[in-house]
């Protein structure tokens, strides 16, 4: 069986985001154990003042997903994996895909 080697990563603001959910989904505490086993998985990718900045010009509908974008470019990432792949415009060079059809690709 062939193994590949991933990396995956997240913003910074995809994890604070994951702890305010859980955090009303689970109470106060749970979220601190989850964040930490998520940073043993995937890398942090930090947002800067320049990151928004570029988000805020790329003129996308949603502010969250221009920055996911600019995030992504920042790490060179190959893939950006969204559940919200329509409203994702021009990741310039990253293929935008859905949960599923990134795990599926990868099982070849």
């Amino acid at each position: 069986m062939e193994t590949r080697d991933l990396k995956g990563s997240l913003s910074a603001t995809t994890i604070t985001d994951i702890f305010s959910i859980l955090k009303k989904q689970l109470g106060a505490e749970k979220p601190y154990d989850f964040v930490k086993k998520i940073m043993m998985v995937f890398d942090i990718t930090s947002v800067s003042q320049a990151d928004i900045r570029k988000a805020l010009n790329l003129g996308f509908k949603d502010f969250a997903d221009a920055l996911q974008v600019v995030c992504a470019k920042q790490i060179g990432a190959k893939y950006l994996i969204t559940r919200n792949t329509e409203d994702v415009q021009e990741a310039e060079g990253i293929e935008v895909v859905d949960p599923e059809t990134f795990l599926l690709s990868q099982a070849h």
